[in-house]
């Protein structure tokens, strides 16, 4: 079933679905997303998070926050996604990155990781969740699109500062996707609600071994997390000595290395401040 054939506001499609969901990087979007949420009195069913296993150390550290948060407010409920191998065991992206001697797929040009792990791993999820089935109104997964009678709210933290992705927006079966932080004009770290509740900004969410990381992501990896810092380098120069196409990435970071990168981004003459993601004062 199809709700809406034009983006609806945050609001129209609040009022209009039964299991609200916000999928959470657990990024300053994430955080301006569940404050200004949290103040303006809308609460999700559920903040969900798909983890790579080879997240930033510090996405860890603000997820253990922000569930003691919930607990204590008694508000929404944190479900942590992993994927798993076929004896249960969970993956980490970084750990099938080097069996195989390579890098990620990004590199590459695909979207392969993301899809594996973020789409594939929500799917499943939901496919196989009660609420989610009453809310299309199927009585088991793999119902026919046609029997569906409504769609789940899926909330994503776009904030106003990033109108390209907004116009992006599709109608889709089985889902209405809102944008609240877009729609109250909300910009990249522009909410005051964020410290009033009690909650702060952990920084930009990612993969530590992602090759969209720019040189300002590998200081702050190498100054702050010494031991993945150095699991990223030994990944960049065992691809190097494995890899069979000359006319392939030169590193981690597609046509740079992990050294070039931070050596562009040292010379440019910006400063880095290593407390610059507001990390939790419990966490530093």
């Amino acid at each position: 079933m199809i709700m809406y054939e034009s983006r609806p506001s945050f609001e129209e499609a609040w009022a209009s679905t039964g299991f609200k969901i916000m999928m959470g990087g657990m990024g300053d979007d994430t955080v301006m997303m569940i404050a200004e949420m949290y103040e303006r009195g809308y609460e999700p069913d559920e903040i969900v998070f798909c983890d790579t296993g080879s997240e930033f150390p510090y996405t860890y550290e603000f997820i253990m926050y922000l569930k003691k948060w919930c607990e204590t407010k008694n508000w929404s409920k944190i479900v942590v996604l992993n994927k798993f191998d076929k004896d249960g065991n969970p993956l980490a992206l970084i750990d099938m990155i080097e069996k195989n001697n390579t890098i990620p797929s990004a590199a590459f040009g695909s979207k392969s990781c993301s899809l594996r792990f973020k789409s594939e791993t929500a799917d499943k999820y939901f496919n196989n969740h009660p609420k989610a089935w009453e809310t299309w109104g199927v009585s088991k997964k793999g119902s026919k699109m046609d029997s569906h009678t409504g769609s789940i709210l899926r909330l994503v933290g776009i904030n106003a500062d990033e109108p390209e992705r907004v116009i992006k927006w599709a109608p889709e079966h089985k889902w209405v996707q809102a944008f609240p932080l877009f729609d109250w004009d909300v910009g990249e770290k522009e909410s005051a609600a964020v410290e009033r509740v009690g909650l702060y900004y952990p920084g930009k969410s990612s993969c530590y071994c992602c090759p969209h990381m720019s040189g300002k992501d590998l200081i702050g990896l190498r100054d702050n997390y010494p031991p993945e810092f150095q699991r990223i380098k030994v990944l960049e120069l065992n691809y190097q000595k494995n890899r069979t196409r000359t006319d392939g990435p030169k590193g981690l970071l597609r046509k740079d290395t992990i050294d070039s990168k931070i050596k562009s981004y040292e010379e440019n003459g910006e400063k880095y401040d290593p407390f610059e993601s507001q990390q939790c004062g419990n966490c530093r």
